[in-house]
């Protein structure tokens, strides 16, 4: 799976000039993000580029260190993405959007 989210600082980043240094110089392929299958863990996006920032006040990530949320994450704790530089944050309709199109790639790859 290419780009597994992995580092706690890019989650922090929502300054446009912060998010444009990541942009990749050639043309991105199609982005999607996704959690991955069982047989792998965290949240993954089409690019290494793009960005899952998740809800650290989530119950699911309490008590867990930052460098290990990754692992333990998924789609419910996602408060905001950055796709090629845009910040885009979640309110409760895309959020439940994004819920329908993961269970939709979960069942496709199942």
């Amino acid at each position: 799976t290419r780009g597994v989210i992995g580092c706690e600082a890019l989650w922090k980043i929502g300054t446009r000039n912060g998010v444009e240094s990541l942009r990749p110089a050639a043309e991105p392929l199609p982005r999607q993000t996704s959690t991955p299958g069982p047989g792998s863990a965290g949240l993954a996006a089409g690019d290494p580029a793009d960005i899952v920032v998740v809800e650290p006040s989530s119950a699911r990530l309490a008590g867990v260190d930052p460098t290990c949320w990754p692992l333990v994450a998924t789609a419910n704790d996602v408060a905001a993405t950055i796709v090629a530089g845009e910040w885009n944050r979640l309110d409760a309709a895309v959020a439940e959007d994004l819920r329908h199109v993961l269970d939709e790639l979960r069942c496709r790859d199942s």
